[in-house]
């Protein structure tokens, strides 16, 4: 590009990566990378009917997606979870 004075202007354009290239990032499957996408979970720009994906959207959705660690002395605080069925474990009833 040019401007009035016909100097070279300088442009950059980031490259976007595919729906394989996430997967392979992300360490996940194709199919999910497309189900992220589909439920807006991850940002994507359509290019010819084809998903692309800026890094930085890429980057925004680890981040979002990150749990911090608990402190061992907080983990030993909490009480102790229950099993799926609601019911609590033998082991947390005690001698009965």
């Amino acid at each position: 590009m040019q401007n009035a004075d016909h100097e070279p202007i300088e442009t950059t354009i980031p490259a976007l990566l595919d729906d394989e290239q996430v997967a392979y990032l992300l360490g996940c499957s194709l199919r999910f990378v497309r189900r992220l996408a589909d439920e807006r979970r991850i940002a994507y720009q359509l290019i010819a009917r084809r998903r692309r994906y800026r890094p930085e959207d890429v980057r925004a959705y680890l981040d979002a997606e990150r749990r911090p660690s608990i402190d061992p002395q907080e983990r030993m605080a909490e009480p102790p979870r229950r099993h799926r069925g609601g019911r609590p474990k033998r082991s947390e009833l005690g001698a009965a």
